[in-house]
C-alpha cells in the first residue's frame, strides 16, 4: 500500500474534502512505486500497460516507464490504487483509493513547482480504523482481497502477527491468516536488508520449495499471458522431454539414486525410465540422444 506523509494542513483539507487531488514531483522515486503500485493493484494488468507491449518490451522494465510519463497520463490513467494518507509522523491516518494518475506541469499545483509532478486523484477518504478493528471485522473475502501495510518495527509486525492468529482460529480464516502473515515478515526483513527484486525473487520461491517440498525444482506460469500471443512461446517450450533436457544433470543424479535405493521396489516402467534419464547426453547443439 502506499503510504503519504502529509502536512496537517494537507491532512486536514482532504480529511474535510476541501482538496481530493496530491501531488508528487515526477522523481524515479515516485515512478517506481506508482507503476508498482499501479500494477499491483490492476483489476487485469494484461490488459493495463503490457498491451501495448511487445515482447522485447515486455523484458525491458525501462519501457513501462516511457509509457507511464508519455501521452496516456496526460488524459489521465484511471487506476484503482489504495492508499495510506498520515498526518506527519502520528498515529493519525486517512485511507484513500487513487483512482486516476495525470502527469502535468508543477506549476499551478500546490508544489509550486516548474518541474513536472504526477497528480493523484482520490476518492473514498475515511478516517482510517485501528488494525486490531480493521482485522476483528475481516470476512472470508475481505481477507482473500487484503493488502497487507508495510511494518516499520518489528512490534509492528509482531502485533499483526498476533492479531491475525487470533482471528484466523476458524476452519476457512485460518489459511489467510498464515498467508497474511508470512507475507508481512517476508516484506518487512526484504526493507529492512533492502534486497534487489532478483534477490526477493529467489526468496519467495525458495519458500514455496520449502513449503511444498518441491526439492527438485519447479515452474510458474502466468495464465493471464494466454490472453496475448506475443507470450505463445513461452508456453509453447514447454514439454515433458525438453523439461528433463533442460534439468538434465540434476535429474540424472537423482535417478541414480533413486535407482541404488528403489531398484528392487520400483515399478518397472519407473525404473526403466530412470535409466533413460541416466544413459542421456546431451550433444553439440542441445540435443538430447539416450
Amino acid at each position: 500500500m502506499l503510504i503519504f506523509s502529509l502536512k496537517k494542513e494537507w491532512y486536514e483539507k482532504i480529511k474535510n474534502g476541501e482538496k481530493m487531488i496530491e501531488y508528487r514531483e515526477a522523481k524515479s522515486y515516485w515512478s517506481t512505486r506508482l507503476i508498482n503500485a499501479y500494477l499491483e493493484n490492476c483489476t487485469n494488468k494484461e490488459e493495463s500497460l503490457y498491451q501495448y507491449l511487445t515482447e522485447e518490451e515486455y523484458d525491458n522494465w525501462l519501457d513501462l516507464y516511457e509509457i507511464f510519463n508519455a501521452e496516456a497520463l496526460e488524459v489521465g490513467i484511471k487506476c484503482n490504487i489504495p492508499c495510506l494518507l498520515k498526518d506527519g509522523y502520528s498515529n493519525r491516518a486517512l485511507t484513500a483509493t487513487i483512482t486516476k494518475i495525470e502527469y502535468m506541469d508543477g506549476i499551478n499545483t500546490d508544489l509550486h513547482t516548474d518541474k513536472c509532478v504526477y497528480a493523484l486523484h482520490l476518492a473514498d477518504v475515511k478516517q482510517k480504523m485501528s488494525l486490531q478493528e480493521e482485522i476483528k471485522r475481516m470476512t472470508v473475502e475481505d481477507l482473500e482481497n487484503y493488502k497487507v501495510p508495510a511494518f516499520d518495527n518489528e512490534k509492528e509486525l509482531a502485533d499483526f502477527i498476533r492479531k491475525m492468529i487470533k482471528n484466523g482460529n476458524s476452519y476457512n480464516n485460518a489459511p489467510y491468516a498464515m498467508a497474511l502473515s508470512a507475507y508481512a515478515a517476508f516484506d518487512y526483513v526484504a526493507r529492512k536488508l533492502g534486497v534487489t527484486g532478483f534477490q526477493a525473487s529467489y526468496a519467495d520461491l525458495h519458500f514455496l520449495k520449502l513449503t511444498r517440498k518441491m526439492e527438485d525444482g519447479f515452474q510458474i506460469l502466468n495464465y493471464s499471458l494466454l490472453l496475448y500471443p506475443q507470450f505463445k512461446y513461452r508456453f509453447d517450450e514447454i514439454s515433458f522431454d525438453k523439461l528433463i533436457k533442460d534439468n538434465l544433470p540434476h535429474l540424472q543424479e537423482k535417478a541414480k539414486k533413486l535407482l541404488a535405493e528403489n531398484e528392487k521396489h520400483a515399478a518397472t516402467t519407473v525404473v526403466n525410465h530412470w535409466k533413460k534419464i541416466i544413459a542421456m547426453e546431451v550433444k553439440e547443439g542441445g540435443k538430447v540422444e539416450a
